[in-house]
């Protein structure tokens, strides 16, 4: 995690809003850390089987991955 914020800190757009930009990665880095138990825990309450939570996580990371292709390069 250290290095992660090393080298963001390296590539963010403007340095007068370090901070800023550094708490939004932190939010997308530890929001679904906290989303998604619950929800998990919810759909196996619902239907009583893990299936569909593994289903919704294949697709997570696929559009994960798809979306890494969008990024054209470091400024």
């Amino acid at each position: 995690m250290a290095v992660d914020q090393a080298l963001i800190t390296r590539v963010l757009p403007n340095v007068d809003n370090a901070g800023r930009d550094l708490g939004i990665m932190n939010i997308a880095n530890a929001g679904p850390q906290i989303i998604a138990p619950s929800v998990a825990g919810a759909i196996v309450g619902v239907t009583g089987d893990y299936r569909l939570v593994f289903v919704m996580l294949i697709a997570c990371t696929a559009l994960g991955a798809l979306s890494v292709r969008l990024i054209k390069g470091v400024r």
